[in-house]
Formats: C-alpha cells, sequence, structure tokens
C-alpha cells in the first residue's frame, strides 16, 4: 500500500496541500515567492506532485521538474528549510505517522539542490 492510499488519497492530498498554502503564503518571509503566482495553479501542481511523491502518480514528473520549476525563483536554504518545517507540521497535524513523515520529508530533502539556488 503506498503513502498515498495509506493516508486517505486525493481528499487528504488536497487538504494538506490547502493548509500548507495557507501558512506560506502569508509568512512573511515566504510570501515573496509567491507574489506573481498564480496561486490555485500552483495548489493544483502541488496536489499532483504531492500525490505522486506518496506513491500515486496522476502524472509522471521528469527529473528536471523541479530544477525547472524553481531555477529563477533564487531560494534561500534558510526559505526552504522554513517551507519543509511547514509541510512537516501540517503532515503531523493530519495525523501522518513519524515514520512515514521523516520519508516524505527525506523525498522533500533530496530535492534542496535543485530548489536552491541562492545562498
Amino acid at each position: 500500500m503506498t503513502l498515498f492510499d495509506k493516508y486517505g488519497g486525493v481528499n487528504t492530498v488536497i487538504t494538506l496541500i490547502n493548509n500548507f498554502y495557507s501558512r506560506v503564503f502569508v509568512h512573511p518571509n515566504l510570501r515573496r515567492y509567491f507574489s506573481d503566482v498564480d496561486q490555485e495553479q500552483l495548489k493544483y501542481h502541488q496536489i499532483q506532485y504531492v500525490a505522486y511523491l506518496l506513491g500515486k502518480p496522476l502524472k509522471v514528473f521528469p527529473d528536471g521538474y523541479v530544477k525547472n520549476a524553481h531555477h529563477r525563483v533564487e531560494i534561500t536554504a534558510h526559505s526552504f528549510d522554513q517551507v519543509a518545517t511547514i509541510f512537516r507540521e501540517e503532515l503531523m497535524s493530519m495525523g501522518v505517522e513519524m515514520p512515514d513523515v521523516d520519508t516524505v520529508m527525506g523525498l522533500i530533502e533530496s530535492h534542496r539542490k535543485h530548489v536552491v539556488t541562492r545562498a
């Protein structure tokens, strides 16, 4: 069974992403990254991507997807850490078991080198 299925599928992922971005979009440091972004479109893509990370690919994401999506944004390591912390907290608030939280966060951490583009 995938983590996607274990935690309730698409409805859970939608709730997770909506809760996550409700915090990110108002965060004093992070909101600047999203000022010129179609937020609904971003959430739609993130729902698909998180579903993919959890083992239920609605579509396949090539290796360069994350890098291409972030290469012009100039995201700092500090901002990446803040986003990861919020995501971890949202997973935990939804009752995701700690070993599974750690698995998901490991997947997210594996993309750090593609997301962080500014010191």
